[in-house]
């Protein structure tokens, strides 16, 4: 089941990335592959052609890399699998879409003789356009709010085996922070010579846009609040994943809304719209690199998304980091998943000490020990996994069960047998590869006992 599960994520995670890549290959106010064209060279026939070649050979690649990887994740490991799937398709595609780009900017130069008129900057508004940002108060605001909810969370879990919950009131209250900062990071710039007007419209850009922002920390505070009276009110801890399933719903839509070019005024739209000058050259499949433009981030020729500017010191380390991630993550991945995990139990007269050689590790006073068993029903526990990993083979750190509650496990996932330790606070289970290995654990813990 888990390898058919991670078969189906690789697949439709390559589908997706189709659609994904499939826009910039659209035509958009005559922009094609972040080339402007003229009316005539749109409808041109072997702008067709190359538009329909490269996204075929596009097609073909992420078809293959499904293949590949589908097959992998089903002899191999599914993660490693999933990751190299991943990190191909961003490494490859990308220059498949330049080399389209490339050829179509060479078409443009030989056909197209149109002239376009200049493209006005205002950096005059840049430096007013300061005075309307959103206010350091707001940050402030935003970070007690959160500050107090986290620690409530803390002193009322008494321990971080619940840290998928810690979790959301960061990363709900990371939302709040991080769409603030790229909002007055982003581009406010109206190409027009009309200064007083650009800056008009902007300032009422920026007063709207810091109105939604309020009412989005509202509602994440709201849902914080009924996620921690959830917690409270035992009965209702199930319902909680709702909770996550609506702020994640709520918060994908405000920001899509805010970086979206649709929630911009229409009078901006259509400002001097022909004075646009062709100078899309600076645009190119990793996003913007222009040395000469001090501005960190541009919005995108389609008005969707918002690209670092490479050309900057600052952007290029914005820009290499996520890949840095990503190999790291890999690296640690293929490390966990090559390094098979090995758990270890050691046994003195006063405690016992359980560990992985991943991360986790515990010590149990015999003395707080209320309760040992052997039992042989793993396959039929509904285990939830609240922090922790869950391998092909293996399953440790922190979990949840309907009927145990919150547990601490050790477990070799092809052996249905284990040992249950019960103390004052917690619930460990733990076993050996084999039935009989756990068996002789169990009698060497009684012993103890």
């Amino acid at each position: 089941m888990y390898k058919l599960i991670m078969l189906s994520i690789i697949i439709v995670m390559n589908i997706s990335m189709y659609f994904s890549y499939h826009r910039i290959f659209m035509e958009k106010r005559q922009v094609i592959l972040l080339t402007k064209l003229s009316k005539k060279l749109v409808d041109d026939p072997i702008v067709k052609k190359i538009v329909k070649r490269k996204k075929k050979i596009i097609a073909i690649f992420l078809l293959a890399m499904g293949i590949i990887f589908s097959i992998m994740s089903l002899v191999l490991e599914p993660v490693i699998a999933m990751i190299s799937n991943v990190m191909l398709i961003f490494i490859v595609v990308p220059f498949i879409i330049q080399s389209a780009i490339n050829e179509l900017r060479e078409f443009k130069r030989i056909h197209d003789n149109n002239e376009f008129s200049k493209k006005y900057i205002d950096f005059d508004l840049i430096r007013k356009s300061k005075e309307f940002k959103v206010p350091l108060k707001n940050y402030i605001k935003i970070g007690i709010l959160y500050f107090v909810m986290l620690i409530f969370m803390i002193i009322y879990e008494k321990t971080y085996s619940n840290l998928m919950w810690i979790i959301f009131i960061l990363v709900i209250a990371g939302s709040d922070f991080l769409t603030d900062y790229f909002l007055n990071k982003s581009s406010v710039v109206i190409y027009s010579k009309e200064s007083e007007v650009n800056l008009k419209l902007n300032e009422k850009i920026a007063k709207g846009q810091s109105k939604i922002l309020f009412n989005k920390s509202l509602i994440n505070s709201v849902l914080t609040i009924l996620l921690l009276i959830m917690l409270y009110l035992k009965p209702y801890f199930t319902f909680s994943i709702f909770i996550f399933m609506i702020a994640f719903i709520i918060n994908t839509a405000i920001s899509y809304y805010l970086f979206n070019e649709k929630a911009y005024d229409k009078e901006i739209k259509d400002l001097n719209y022909d004075q646009i000058e062709d100078d899309l050259e600076y645009f190119d499949a990793w996003g913007y690199k222009n040395p000469n433009d001090k501005r960190l981030f541009i919005k995108d020729p389609y008005g969707v998304n918002t690209s670092v500017n490479r050309g900057v010191v600052l952007g290029k380390i914005i820009f290499i980091l996520p890949f840095i991630i990503l190999i790291c993550i890999s690296v640690l991945t293929a490390y966990l998943l090559v390094k098979p995990t090995e758990y270890e139990y050691k046994f003195t007269q006063n405690e016992l000490k359980l560990q992985s050689n991943v991360l986790y590790h515990d010590t149990i006073k015999t003395k707080d020990i209320k309760n040992i068993e052997l039992k042989d029903d793993f396959d039929k526990l509904k285990l939830i996994r609240t922090s922790g990993n869950a391998l092909e083979k293996t399953s440790t750190g922190n979990y949840k069960e309907k009927e145990l509650g919150k547990l601490r496990i050790y477990i070799y996932n092809d052996n249905n047998s284990y040992v249950l330790i019960k103390t004052k606070d917690k619930t460990y289970l733990i076993n050996e590869k084999s039935e009989a290995d756990t068996r002789k654990l169990y009698e060497k813990f009684k012993s103890i006992k």
